[in-house]
């Protein structure tokens, strides 16, 4: 039987603060599915964000995971080295931050700024990386931009729907499968 895409298991992070340790996340256990949608809710400071920084290991300074088991695939996310965690960030698993605006440059056009990340992560050069750009460009809420032959437009150029859109089609442009929101992206 194959293994879940996404297997968290007895997930427990602490963050170090004035007043002593605080439990962010606590025994935290979940799977998801290979083309499954899953969502994890709860109320402001149920530690939604900090679960999504802890399965990609973009802890805050005061983070720690001090138990747990986070697999991709079958592969223990916990036990990589830094080094082989970045390349897991880069090219199997993506992450839409809460203020997806801080992840964008204001001065790149949304397509030169996911070809960036495709270069950066992919074998795929030249009309490859052409076509991936605009292929992931329907994510972006663009029927008030105009075309998007070479989403040459900035990601701040509408609304904050165009900005999570820019996100969003940065990672599914690269990962194709495996992203994390830390709210919901209104992407259809």
């Amino acid at each position: 039987m194959a293994s879940a895409l996404l297997e968290v298991e007895n997930l427990s992070t602490w963050l170090a603060a004035n007043e002593g340790m605080v439990r962010a996340v606590d025994g935290l256990s979940f799977s998801i599915e290979r083309g499954e949608t899953f969502a994890l809710l709860g109320e402001s400071g149920s530690g939604k964000s900090m679960t999504a920084l802890s399965i990609t290991r973009l802890l805050p300074d005061a983070g720690r995971i001090m138990s747990g088991a986070v697999r991709l695939e079958g592969e223990e996310l916990l036990a990589l080295p830094e080094a082989a965690m970045r390349r897991v960030r880069g090219r199997r698993i993506g992450m839409i931050f809460q203020e997806p605006g801080s992840s964008l440059n204001p001065v790149m056009t949304v397509g030169a700024q996911v070809a960036e990340v495709l270069e950066r992560h992919t074998a795929l050069r030249g009309d490859e990386v052409s076509a991936r750009v605009i292929e992931a460009a329907h994510y972006i809420p663009i029927d008030r931009l105009g075309t998007t032959d070479d989403c040459g437009f900035s990601p701040f150029s509408d609304d904050t729907s165009t900005t999570r859109g820019t996100a969003f089609a940065k990672v599914e442009a690269r990962v194709r499968g495996t992203a994390l929101a830390s709210r919901s992206i209104g992407v259809e």
